[in-house]
Order: structure tokens, then C-alpha cells, then sequence
């Protein structure tokens, strides 16, 4: 069994890989929602053991994807944006990668 150190551990643990592995992995992807089902499939079963409730950790995972998604030069959407802006989508994304950075921050700060 868990101390009660360990589960706060394991918490932050969960949050950090929820938010910033999940945002990662949608920015490599281009893909949100690949990004949220894979985690949301193999790890937010298990947010019990890792002190959260599934739907705390399967929001977090959701919306860093989200936040990855809109900072992924390979997201359709950038794609077709700077497209229609007439510059690259690394133009687009050097202003709104920090800005979701910012917003991930304060969503780890609220979760």
C-alpha cells in the first residue's frame, strides 16, 4: 500500500505525463485526439492509484492536447491557416506556442 507521500507523488507524476507528455506527444503528431485516446486508454484507468479521479486526469490529458494540437506545425488547421495568412506554420506557431505553454502553467496550477 501507498503512503500518503507516495500518492502525492505519484499525483504530481500522473499531472506532468496528463499535461506535458500528452501536449508532447500531440505537437509530434499534429493529432489531439490521438494524442488524448492513447493516453486516456492505457493510463487514466488507472488514476485511482495515482491519487485522481478519472475524470480529473482525462480532462488534464484532453486539453493539453488540445493546447499541442494548436502548436503543432503539422495540425491541419495551422497548416491551412498559415496557408490562408500566406507564411510558413512555424510563423504561426512561434505565436501561439507560448502562449499555450502559458496555458498548460496555469492549467497544472488549477488542477
Amino acid at each position: 500500500m501507498h503512503s500518503s507521500t507516495d500518492v502525492k507523488t505519484d499525483r504530481e507524476y500522473a499531472r506532468i505525463g496528463g499535461g506535458t507528455g500528452v501536449f508532447l506527444m500531440a505537437i509530434l503528431t499534429g493529432s489531439g485526439d490521438a494524442a488524448t485516446f492513447a493516453f486516456n486508454e492505457a493510463v487514466t484507468p488507472h488514476a485511482a492509484s495515482f491519487g485522481m479521479t478519472i475524470p480529473d486526469l482525462g480532462y488534464l490529458a484532453s486539453v493539453a492536447a488540445t493546447f499541442g494540437r494548436v502548436s503543432s506545425p503539422l495540425a491541419a488547421g495551422v497548416i491551412v491557416i498559415s496557408g490562408i495568412a500566406g507564411v510558413s506554420p512555424m510563423e504561426v506557431i512561434k505565436r501561439s506556442a507560448p502562449v499555450q505553454i502559458c496555458t498548460l502553467a496555469f492549467l497544472f496550477f488549477i488542477s
